[in-house]
């Protein structure tokens, strides 16, 4: 991202009352030391806990057999299930 834009943007947070919009996951930026600070456990937590078929959508589109694409995604992912209850997962409304 090109310097000028992150300047912009912190500006154009701070016009819009910028504490309004702390925590807000929508505007969460990651940085090296980000990654620096993640473990393998906190993937396999996250992954455990949010990739999972209650909270998954499978999208085909094009000139497709709907049998046959029923057919390849079952037996792909068939006997994928979740396990514990379903986290809340909320996703920022589309603009």
């Amino acid at each position: 991202m090109r310097k000028w834009m992150l300047v912009a943007g912190a500006a154009l947070l701070g016009w819009l009352g910028g504490e309004m919009m702390v925590g807000d996951p929508a505007l969460r930026v990651s940085s090296s030391s980000s990654f620096e600070r993640l473990s393998l456990d906190d993937v396999a937590q996250y992954r455990a806990q949010f990739v999972r078929p209650d909270l998954t959508t499978l999208v085909v589109v094009g000139d497709v057999d709907p049998a046959a694409v029923r057919a390849n995604v079952e037996r792909a992912f068939g006997d994928w299930s979740a396990s514990g209850p379903k986290p809340e997962a909320t996703a920022s409304p589309a603009v």
